[in-house]
């Protein structure tokens, strides 16, 4: 061995070649160079085990991990700013470089406590304000930001800026008001109600009109408390004019346009009435307007696309009267009218039957062609190819006799008039066992007519027509005393109503909501006393002019 180191030291410092050994010096190499040789080898094997091993803590740290980690270089997001809305959400997207690493997670944290919510890179804003949405890599801690900025909430009915207010204003004195959107809130000493006006302005063709009643019960309000109106004096007076809107409201319930009772859903809504310019029933003066009645209660309303065309106004005065030639029609001429038709309406049903052609008093010549019944006789009035709505007034006809069905109280009788206390003494005024009508004649602000031959009982059933000027709440109404009941007695009071119009009525004290040629089953519980009438039941002028009928009247005691 001492003679194979020496042979090694030797060859290290260029002393020995190969070359100039003996065979024998070359078997001895052979023999224990290849052994240290082996040796060298395992000592190395065993120094890169040891190397690997020490290792370990380092890649739990996430420092060098050895030839087959990769590590984390660094992270981005795909924005660095946002601005959001409350309630709105983005996503962020986070890119981890290299694209091999081997441990890619990531966490999300955000500045500023309830300003927005991550979740694995969704954002959602929840207040107003500034946040900080940052990305951090697990290896290695990188991080990436991008900022937030969440608008404060924006009022969607807040007035804008530039917005007209409206001024107040009233039927009577709306020349002075002229070519201004106006409203009109009635002091509570005199209709009995008021409302207090949140918001009421135009804007950019746009009319908002937002009010709150006082109170929603007020058994002495008047339809008219609320009001919106204009007058537009490029409209020329005494004409026949379209007015159409689309309407926005929060509730549902029947308002009066230019007149005309209308109904309307919680939403959008789209109107149109015809009217005469300046001669608004019990508005005259005006160009447009809306009553808001108690019973429709508090709104919001929003006005667009307000627009009036010229049209052509509807005949009016009605009458058909049977003649040896047959039945003749005869109606107000309209101005501007170049033609007319005549539509036949089943009086029971209020369906279409027939029309023609028709000329002021003319001839109907399809009477002929109707079979046996009760019918209406509505005019129209054309200009060329437009036409207009329908009469408000009707004709009668009946073809052959009417169905005969025995009455259980006697034969046809008409009503008459009839109030439910003597105003001088207070006490009842009314007539044992018969149905009577109150009609106000401008006594509250409203001119009711009563169809007196259309207004009657028989067979049990009531039946009743009149038209109506003006507005009141209670401007048309039916009594009946019924002596058979016992004072001081609970009774449910029962029947079923149809009325041509739709709109809220008062059966003994208690609102009834009714749609338009819809039969209502009405049920009413109060107590009987002696000195007041066993049925009641009132119209507001809000519902316009109206036809009504019940029947199956009954009274149980409880």
């Amino acid at each position: 061995m001492k003679k194979f180191k020496s042979m090694i030291a030797a060859l290290a410092l260029g002393a020995l070649t190969l070359s100039g050994c003996s065979l024998e010096d070359l078997m001895f190499w052979k023999k224990f160079g290849n052994n240290e040789q082996q040796q060298n080898d395992d000592q190395k094997q065993d120094d890169k085990k040891d190397d690997q091993g020490s290792g370990d803590q380092g890649e739990q740290q996430g420092g060098e991990q050895g030839s087959d980690v990769v590590n984390v270089l660094s992270v981005s997001l795909n924005l660095e700013s946002k601005t959001l809305e409350i309630g709105e959400s983005f996503r962020l997207t986070a890119t981890v470089l290299p694209t091999n690493a081997t441990n890619k997670n990531v966490t999300w944290s955000a500045t500023g406590e309830g300003i927005v919510s991550v979740d694995d890179g969704l954002v959602t804003a929840l207040s107003d304000g500034e946040s900080v949405v940052t990305v951090r890599t697990v290896d290695g801690g990188k991080t990436a930001s991008c900022r937030i900025t969440v608008n404060p909430a924006v009022d969607p009915n807040a007035k804008p800026e530039g917005a007209v207010d409206m001024e107040y204003s009233t039927a009577d004195n709306i020349g002075d008001h002229v070519n201004k959107w106006c409203y009109f809130n009635d002091p509570e000493w005199w209709s009995g109600a008021s409302a207090d006006i949140n918001q009421a302005y135009s804007y950019e063709g746009k009319v908002v009109f937002d009010y709150t009643y006082k109170s929603e019960s007020s058994p002495t309000a008047q339809d008219w408390t609320v009001q919106l109106l204009k007058k537009d004096t490029s409209l020329t007076n005494d004409a026949p004019y379209k007015l159409s809107f689309d309407l926005k409201s929060n509730k549902a319930g029947s308002i009066k346009v230019n007149g005309e009772m209308k109904t309307i859903v919680s939403g959008d809504n789209h109107i149109e009435v015809s009217y005469i310019e300046n001669n608004i029933p019990y508005a005259t003066g005006l160009s447009f307007q809306i009553v808001l009645s108690l019973a429709f209660g508090s709104a919001r309303l929003e006005l667009t696309n307000i627009a009036w065309a010229e049209s052509i106004a509807a005949p009016q005065g009605v009458v058909v009267n049977e003649s040896a030639g047959g039945y003749i029609v005869a109606f107000a001429a309209v101005a501007g009218a170049t033609s007319y038709k005549a539509y036949y309406v089943d009086y029971a049903t209020g369906d279409d039957v027939d029309n023609e052609v028709v000329t002021n008093g003319g001839t109907l010549t399809k009477v002929s062609s109707l079979a046996e019944g009760k019918y209406k006789v509505f005019v129209t009035a054309f200009k060329g190819e437009e036409e207009s709505e329908r009469s408000s007034s009707f004709g009668v006809i009946q073809i052959g006799d009417p169905e005969a069905v025995v009455p259980a109280g006697g034969a046809k009788t008409l009503m008459v008039f009839g109030e439910e206390h003597n105003n001088s003494t207070g006490l009842l005024a009314l007539p044992d066992d018969k149905f009577v009508y109150w009609n106000d004649q401008w006594w509250c602000g409203s001119n009711v007519t009563v169809i007196a031959d259309e207004t009657y009982t028989e067979e049990g059933t009531v039946h009743a027509q009149y038209t109506v000027e003006g507005s009141c709440s209670f401007c048309f109404q039916i009594f009946y005393k019924n002596t058979s009941l016992t004072a001081d007695t609970t009774y449910t009071l029962s029947f079923t109503l149809t009325s041509l119009q739709a709109g809220t009525v008062q059966v003994k004290g208690a609102n009834v909501a009714l749609e338009a040629n819809t039969p209502k089953n009405v049920t009413v519980d109060y107590t009987e006393n002696a000195n007041d009438a066993s049925f009641s039941l009132v119209f507001p002028s809000s519902m316009g002019n109206n036809t009504i009928s019940f029947n199956n009247i009954s009274w149980v005691a409880k």
